[in-house]
């Protein structure tokens, strides 16, 4: 039997980066306790087989993942690689932000939590606001597009700083929008920062969301795949063959127990 390559509340080491094994509950009480406490910039970030990808190349995006806060696992792919390594990681870890969206919109509209969200076109927000008037009448929530230059940061900055949030969203896709956050963490302030990928492009339909089910038996990528093949051939077709270095290291790692144990897991809760 393998020894578990992992560290102490639920963060393992799986190809060469650190995950925490969070469902949705667990994931939700995180963002309320870092809110009631008044958490500073709080990350709350993920990982699949794309995102460990680029961390692998792009130094801003493992300073990214150095910030305080919890990686959740967005990929079923990386759900059955851990069991194939011993770690207990269940389907109920795979907490895709297309999964849970609907009930974070749900508690911060309940809680009054105050939202800004930056990303996507001017044209999608337009959209995006009369659908959350509609679903979400009581949700505080300003919006910015994610499509501005080095110029116009100042205000951006202000205007986030003038709206105190409690969770800052944004939707740019990576790596521009952990690039953005890593930019930006020292001049702006919310309790929670995360990211959401095309939250707004699926929305409003311009993107079309796998079913749901799909995501639970690790076929999501190739729904996608199947409807935009060029631009996506690449990241579900040849970047995980360069992840095959580290998934070997990551089997001799938990036949042997010589796997370095990372940083301990940093929950906001203590």
């Amino acid at each position: 039997m393998p020894k578990k390559n992992m560290t102490d509340d639920g963060r393992y080491n799986l190809l060469g980066v650190k995950c925490d094994a969070i469902d949705v509950p667990e994931l939700l009480g995180i963002f309320e306790h870092a809110i009631n406490t008044n958490q500073p910039n709080f990350i709350v970030g993920n990982h699949n087989i794309h995102s460990i990808y680029l961390f692998q190349r792009h130094p801003q995006m493992r300073r990214f993942y150095d910030l305080k806060g919890v990686t959740y696992i967005d990929s079923m792919p990386l759900i059955f690689l851990g069991k194939m390594l011993g770690l207990p990681l269940e389907r109920k870890h795979r907490t895709a932000f297309l999964d849970w969206h609907e009930d974070l919109l749900s508690l911060a509209e309940a809680k009054d939590w105050r939202i800004f969200y930056v990303g996507g076109r001017q044209e999608s927000l337009n959209k995006v606001s009369q659908l959350f008037r509609k679903r979400y009448p009581k949700l505080s929530i300003r919006f910015h597009h994610g499509y501005f230059d080095e110029s116009e940061l100042p205000a951006l900055y202000d205007g986030i700083r003038g709206y105190c949030p409690n969770i800052l969203l944004v939707g740019m896709g990576m790596p521009r929008q952990e690039k953005w956050i890593l930019d930006a963490y020292q001049h702006v302030h919310a309790n929670v920062i995360v990211n959401g990928g095309a939250m707004i492009e699926y929305l409003i339909g311009e993107q079309a969301p796998a079913p749901r089910w799909l995501g639970q038996l690790g076929l999501e990528w190739l729904f996608r795949l199947a409807l935009q093949p060029r631009r996506l051939a690449g990241r579900y077709l040849v970047e995980p063959f360069y992840l095959l270095r580290p998934l070997a290291r990551d089997f001799v790692a938990a036949w042997t127990g010589t796997e370095p144990q990372s940083q301990r897991f940093r929950d906001p809760r203590g």
